[in-house]
């Protein structure tokens, strides 16, 4: 009796590690607003970048990719797959007269009125800006929120994956 006691005590604290360090699931949401991405490619690639990363206690990222889901049934879709957070991507159109509209950098301009970094997104070639949100699941306040300075959904990750951190 005592012998399968002690033989039942070890096994639990085997796996007490496993059980504490769970991964921590996020529902990665391509936003149906602004310029449209039908296939889901800034999700999916998002998606990519968190799951990649862990939180500085080595817990893992399990991130979920998910197209074309209507904003207002994002809480339930996230509750069915089980998701902790979630994490909305979107692009959307620059109107021709903004300083960030690809071309309005013209040579020989006056560039010391703008940052190193709106002189680069002048001169990109895109004419859409990538924006971003993360929140709990069942949660209107966003965690965090922005628009990325190199149109890459990647960039994203490292930022979300430190206000997932401050939140455990």
């Amino acid at each position: 009796m005592v012998r399968s006691f002690l033989i039942f005590a070890g096994a639990l604290a085997l796996a007490a590690p496993l059980v504490q360090a769970q991964a921590v699931t996020v529902c990665v949401f391509q936003v149906p607003k602004g310029y449209k991405v039908p296939d889901g490619s800034d999700a999916q690639d998002l998606a990519t970048a968190l799951s990649a990363l862990k939180l500085p206690k080595g817990v893992a990222i399990s991130a979920i990719p998910i197209n074309g889901v209507a904003p207002d049934q994002e809480n339930a879709e996230a509750q069915k797959r089980s998701c902790a957070y979630v994490a909305e991507i979107w692009r959307i159109d620059l109107p021709p007269d903004s300083p960030l509209y690809a071309g309005t950098l013209q040579p020989g301009s006056n560039t010391d009125q703008f940052s190193r970094q709106t002189v680069n997104q002048m001169e990109s070639k895109s004419n859409t800006q990538l924006n971003y949100s993360l929140r709990k699941t069942d949660s209107d306040k966003k965690i965090t929120h922005g628009a990325s300075d190199d149109n890459k959904p990647s960039s994203m990750a490292k930022l979300m994956v430190k206000k997932i951190a401050k939140e455990q």
